[in-house]
């Protein structure tokens, strides 16, 4: 072994005994704040008006050799506010120390305490000043006194000495919170359900309305906006027509409703627009069904979303959604309008030598089940009078009028009358509804008894 001399080993405990002294001559003061859920701010996250109140955990810990009495305040340095200005109330944050969290000193917030400006105490140690650990408890409470939006602030905590010429300890920490602005618009039908229900068969479904009810302000003028993202189908494909419902609103106290129907749309639709600082307000969106006789039949589905549109259509975002559904039922009527008002087809006061008689009869066919269909003629007997005596079908003819029919007449322009079945009109081949004219016409025979004249005639309506 090499042997040290004097001068260097004296140099070496110097040096380490200056060491020594420099350690001890830093005293130990300090000061952490850890939310329970990590990271090194205070999140309360994405909150709603439904959420009630969210709370975060923030352990303190304070660590300190120096024997002296010492406490912890907070102090918020900027208010919680949103990029667009709106500031989150202070009434709605408190804090609270959780009972027996600590060891040694004293909570002053054992009870929920409001946040206030300035300097708030939350702790005291013990006389001796020992080192302690503690837990806060921060809750947020939102309310219709909070207008929605991405809020920030900053909060610090400083840990200081009671009767010491120690420096205080601030640690900073930021707050983030956003209140859903969706939370505060509530969006319902007046029945309760979650669907806008519509049909020409019941007299109950053929208006259907919605509730919209804005809960306290949003702080800046806003607007409610609706669209149909796709054209109301049926399961077999077929479409309703943008104008088979209508809409109109009614009942806003401060903003403004769509006061004049209008039909649906695929493009958004203002439906609202609220007071120049947004207050909260309430209305009704009611929805009609108009005339569908020339659509088809079927159950058409689609859906009603509305949007809240801010900072002069710089933000929009989706509120919510309803499903609409209407109920088309099945229509496939066949309307006959003899000329004769007392709507019989019948010939009277017949004598001999007289001139033709003309009936007239209408037939209207109302479909919607999107199928061709014919309307056949049957004729039960020959045109007799009460008597027995008849009329022979030479004498007995029909002509028929289709101006204006999509369809097509089966019948020549003057035809003999039979007994039995006649096929006397085909639709198109979308079984659209339609109309044409019969003209029945009766030649008086030289040899005719007079008197009143009629038959037994049925029509049917029969899909193809």
């Amino acid at each position: 072994m090499k042997k040290m001399s004097f001068k260097r080993l004296l140099v070496a405990v110097v040096l380490a005994a200056s060491s020594f002294c420099a350690q001890n001559a830093y005293a130990a003061f300090s000061l952490s704040v850890t939310p329970y859920e990590g990271g090194n701010d205070i999140r309360f996250g994405n909150v709603g008006l439904d959420a009630g109140v969210v709370n975060k955990e923030m352990t303190v810990r304070i660590t300190s050799d120096v024997a002296k009495q010492y406490r912890v305040s907070q102090m918020m340095l900027s208010s919680l506010s949103t990029p667009e200005g709106s500031i989150f109330p202070l009434m709605n944050l408190s804090v609270y120390g959780i009972r027996g969290s600590n060891r040694q000193g004293v909570l002053n917030v054992e009870q929920k305490t409001t946040l206030m400006p300035g300097k708030q105490l939350l702790y005291t140690s013990n006389p001796q000043g020992v080192d302690d650990t503690f837990t806060l408890v921060y809750t947020l409470t939102p309310g219709d006194n909070v207008a929605p939006g991405s809020y920030m602030g900053r909060i610090s905590f400083i840990l200081e000495p009671i009767d010491a010429s120690l420096q205080q300890v601030t640690v900073i920490l930021n707050i983030y919170a956003s209140i859903d602005s969706r939370s505060k618009i509530e969006i319902t039908t007046v029945s309760g359900s979650r669907e806008i229900r519509l049909s020409p068969a019941r007299e109950e479904f053929k208006k259907s309305a919605v509730s919209i009810n804005v809960k306290g302000g949003l702080g800046k003028q806003y607007r409610i906006l609706q669209a149909v993202p796709g054209q109301l189908r049926s399961s077999e494909g077929n479409e309703l027509a943008w104008n088979s419902v209508t809409m109109i609103g009614s009942g806003a106290r401060v903003g403004m409703v769509i006061g004049d129907a209008k039909p649906l749309s695929q493009q958004p639709q203002m439906i609202y627009v609220s007071s120049p600082n947004g207050e909260a307000d309430s209305f009704v969106i009611e929805y009609s069904l108009a005339d569908v006789n020339g659509q088809q039949v079927g159950r058409y589905q689609s859906r009603v979303q509305y949007f809240l549109e801010t900072l002069n259509g710089a933000k929009v975002e989706q509120l919510d959604s309803l499903n609409m559904i209407v109920e088309n039922p099945k229509v496939f009527d066949l309307a006959i309008t003899p000329e004769d008002p007392t709507g019989r087809l019948e010939f009277r006061d017949l004598k001999a030598g007289q001139e033709p008689r003309r009936s007239e009869i209408t037939f209207a066919v109302n479909s919607n089940v999107g199928k061709p269909y014919q309307v056949i003629q049957n004729v039960y007997s020959e045109l007799v009078n009460k008597s027995g005596n008849q009329i022979s079908g030479e004498y007995f003819t029909m002509s028929g009028d289709g101006t204006g029919s999509r369809g097509a007449l089966k019948i020549g322009d003057k035809v003999h009358i039979k007994k039995g079945d006649t096929t006397l009109f085909v639709s198109d081949s979308r079984g659209s509804s339609d109309s044409f004219k019969l003209i029945y016409e009766l030649d008086i025979p030289k040899d005719v008894l007079a008197g009143d004249y009629s038959t037994r005639i049925t029509y049917s309506l029969i899909e193809l």
